[in-house]
């Protein structure tokens, strides 16, 4: 739990609690976003997990072969009456030292040449991993053969043995054991017999070169002194010789996966959380309520409108758009206000979110609760399946080419609305929503109760705002991740009249599958609802599920006590 400074928030109280609830929004928005992208995550996950699992089958098995050689500093110290050995204290520029010389080139070309390892290396078959990293690096023109030095350009035989020093180099380790005077070296090859043999020849090369640096110093000086120098200086002693190794040296391949695979899972839900934040659509009533003022009155699901209906008539559960053209139907019959014709009009900010779906659903709901209902196409740049056979509409009417209305009304089989098309090219077509449009709406009073205007977005807004002289009132359909809420919030900004007028706002294509997730209350109580209205056998099955889960421990707590009683 947050703690909150009692000194702090001792005059404000509710600034705790707000702090706490911000909070806990963010946690939960936090989780709610990972859960939501779960597709991202598990594509990275299996990304990683495969890559990692392609490494370990490919990868070329290596065999790391030690030997150990206890290093020890002798000098030699006189006296009056005798000369005698005794073995310095090591220190660590000494030992570093060695170890320096380990790694030399000198050491280094000794076991080549001893090896042959010029020959052994070159003809090695190269592994899959540097094949492709030598085919990317031709493609990107960072060829090895440019970035080699102009010694071994100018001598193939030299490049060869260079080559093989550096293969030699990468695999070989000497490292002090502790603090003792034991020096482990190490050489890792892909072949276990190579390995052995190298390490036990770096060995034998270090004693030759040590020998070779005692005699170079035992030169100047008398052949008493010379065979006294020749026993002073770094001594070495083989405590443990090279042998090929059992067992492969590569980390194991389960502990690969499972690295690449924590990995990929952390990555994925950064990935999910930097799209959550890069993501500025609404997704939620909570979101367009913050940008229109607006009152909510449900969602319509994903999927056709049609099957949801045909759901709810066969006797199933009743899908959320039931009870969203619901409350817009019982918002209009129980205002006052509204008597006689009652016209609306169907906005959304931008094309693409689903407006002309959710009118069409919408006079079909009213016609088959006995409304009479008109829905008139009124939005030319849209392509709307409600004109009729010479696609003539109201346009020709209000023109005077066609005398009779009702002789460009088409009936829709499917729920039996009536439409009427505008009749005008998509390209030209400027519907006039003064005189003519008034007209249009006193010769449709007479036979019908509702007249929905399936209107053009918002984003044009000429259009839109004239239409304000003719519709009473306005509701808008905001498609979940299809627009940004500063877009809503702009695009109602330069329409007040229609602010003014708008009974409330449709969040539409929800799916409730992923919604779940999502931080709003508003969903989680249509959930809710939807799972309280499912047939009673579901929801038997469903709630004796729960409980069986919500038992579960306690039963294996109980279960555990007697028997422990028994033993």
């Amino acid at each position: 739990m947050l703690y909150v400074p009692t000194n702090r928030y001792r005059e404000n109280p509710d600034a705790a609690l707000a702090q706490q609830t911000t909070l806990r929004d963010d946690i939960w928005w936090m989780f709610a976003t990972v859960l939501s992208h779960w597709k991202t995550i598990a594509a990275i996950f299996l990304v990683f997990t495969a890559g990692a699992t392609a490494f370990v089958l490919m990868r070329t098995p290596a065999y790391t072969a030690s030997a150990q050689v206890q290093i020890s500093n002798l000098r030699l110290l006189t006296s009056r009456d005798d000369t005698f050995f005794v073995e310095a204290q090591l220190e660590p520029r000494f030992l570093e030292t060695q170890l320096q010389i380990l790694r030399s080139e000198r050491v280094g070309y000794s076991v080549v040449d001893q090896l042959n390892l010029t020959k052994r290396f070159g003809e090695k078959p190269a592994s899959v991993f540097s094949t492709l990293a030598t085919h990317l690096s031709s493609l990107l023109g960072l060829s090895s053969q440019n970035q080699t030095d102009a010694s071994e350009q100018g001598d193939a035989a030299d490049a060869r043995r260079r080559a093989a020093l550096r293969a030699l180099q990468q695999g070989f380790s000497a490292e002090q054991v502790g603090l003792s005077e034991v020096v482990e070296l190490r050489f890792t090859s892909d072949d276990r017999e190579l390995s052995a043999l190298v390490a036990n020849d770096l060995v034998r090369a270090y004693l030759a070169e040590q020998e070779a640096a005692r005699s170079d110093s035992a030169q100047a000086g008398s052949s008493w002194l010379r065979e006294r120098l020749r026993e002073v200086g770094p001594r070495a002693r083989i405590l443990t010789a090279a042998y090929p190794p059992l067992h492969s040296s590569n980390l194991r391949g389960i502990l690969i996966i499972g690295i690449a695979s924590v990995l990929g899972l952390v990555l994925g839900a950064f990935a999910a959380l930097c799209r959550g934040l890069l993501d500025r659509t609404v997704r939620t009533p909570e979101d367009v309520s913050a940008a229109s003022a607006g009152k909510f009155l449900g969602i319509v699901s994903h999927g056709p409108l049609s099957e949801h209906s045909g759901a709810a008539s066969a006797g199933g559960a009743p899908p959320p758009e039931w009870y969203t053209f619901r409350e817009i139907i019982a918002l209009w019959d129980r205002e006052p206000s509204r008597r006689g014709l009652r016209t609306l009009g169907v906005v959304s900010t931008q094309r693409g979110e689903g407006r002309s779906l959710v009118a069409a659903e919408l006079a079909r709901n009213l016609a088959a609760n006995g409304r009479r209902v008109l829905l008139i196409d009124a939005d030319p740049a849209g392509s709307h399946a409600t004109s009729s056979a010479d696609h003539s509409g109201f346009a020709q009417w209000l023109d005077g080419q066609i005398e009779q209305l009702r002789d460009v009304v088409v009936t829709d089989g499917v729920g039996g609305v009536d439409c009427l098309s505008s009749g005008m090219s998509a390209n030209f077509g400027t519907i006039d929503w003064g005189p003519g449009m008034t007209r249009l709406v006193e010769a449709v009073a007479p036979d019908y109760d509702y007249v929905i205007f399936d209107l053009p977005p918002l984003s044009s807004a000429a259009d839109v705002g004239l239409s304000t002289a003719v519709i009473g009132d306005y509701l808008l359909v905001v498609g979940s991740g299809s627009v940004e809420a500063e877009h809503i919030d702009c695009a109602l900004a330069s329409l007040p009249a229609v602010r003014a007028k708008l009974i409330g706002y449709v969040l539409n294509n929800v799916d409730l599958r992923q919604a779940r997730w999502l931080p709003s209350v508003e969903i989680d109580l249509i959930r809710r609802r939807s799972l309280l209205n499912t047939p009673f056998s579901v929801r038997r099955a469903v709630t004796s599920w729960a409980r069986a889960c919500r038992s579960l421990p306690r039963k294996l707590v109980e279960k555990v006590r007697s028997h422990g009683k028994t033993a």
